[in-house]
């Protein structure tokens, strides 16, 4: 059973592609990365509705199979759908010069199931990131408001008791001149009197 699967990256375009099975047995075929153009899109619809799809004549115009000593057009092209659980998540092309066998195909099949379960699992991580940065912005911005709010309580607050301290020294100014006031009113009515009191003396003389 194939465990894992690999890329090492190489001189740009070639790499090698890591294949590792159960029971420590590995294949590490060298690879070169090529281009396939847009015009030919029928075998890979048809890859969407076949397990896999072979042409043992290449279409014209396909990139070649380059090497050190040579650059030559390939003969035999497979099609295989990247697939997870029925949804088709792409398409693997591989060309090369010679016809690929039962035990080829069934290989490269697996190492599709294999990367569709990858790009399942990096789809689903991908996903969960960015649910986790939306949970983190939501709380940074839930933050940002109670301190806000909090600071316009604090505001409120110290406001009150800047109105509160107010209203006290104006009641305490206010009973003050009321007390004034009535002591006015008392050395006015002690005046009257004496007034009254010497007028009545006057009149007795």
């Amino acid at each position: 059973n194939l465990l894992s699967v690999a890329f090492e990256e190489g001189e740009a375009p070639a790499g090698t592609v890591v294949l590792t099975f159960s029971g420590g047995a590995g294949m590490r075929p060298d690879v070169e990365c090529v281009h396939a153009p847009l015009r030919d899109v029928v075998p890979r619809r048809a890859a969407r509705h076949k397990p896999g799809h072979a042409l043992d004549d290449a279409p014209a115009g396909y990139p070649s199979i380059r090497s050190a000593t040579q650059e030559r057009a390939p003969t035999h092209v497979l099609i295989l759908p990247i697939l997870f659980e029925e949804r088709l998540a792409g398409v693997m092309e591989i060309a090369r010069l010679s016809p690929f066998n039962d035990k080829e195909r069934a290989l490269l099949t697996q190492l599709c199931f294999t990367i569709g379960v990858m790009i399942h699992s990096l789809a689903a991580t991908q996903r969960t990131e960015e649910l986790l940065e939306e949970a983190r912005m939501t709380a940074e911005e839930l933050q940002r408001n109670e301190e806000e709010l909090k600071t316009q309580q604090e505001e409120l607050q110290a406001s009150n008791e800047e109105m509160e301290e107010k209203n006290n020294a104006l009641a305490e100014q206010n009973a003050l001149i009321s007390k004034q006031t009535d002591d006015l009113l008392r050395s006015n009515q002690l005046v009257q009197e004496k007034m009254r009191a010497v007028e009545r003396a006057d009149r007795y003389k």
